[in-house]
């Protein structure tokens, strides 16, 4: 279990690194098993 939350850690690190870099440009399709609801 310790180490599935270390890769999610990882994961939102990384997803928050690519939201500050390109936040218009994020593909969202890309993030697993998880919805996001269209800022569109």
């Amino acid at each position: 279990l310790s180490e599935l939350l270390t890769q999610v850690k990882i994961w939102l690190e990384k997803a928050e690194n690519a939201l500050k870099v390109n936040e218009q440009n994020f593909d969202f399709s890309n993030l697993p098993k998880i919805k996001f609801v269209d800022k569109q």
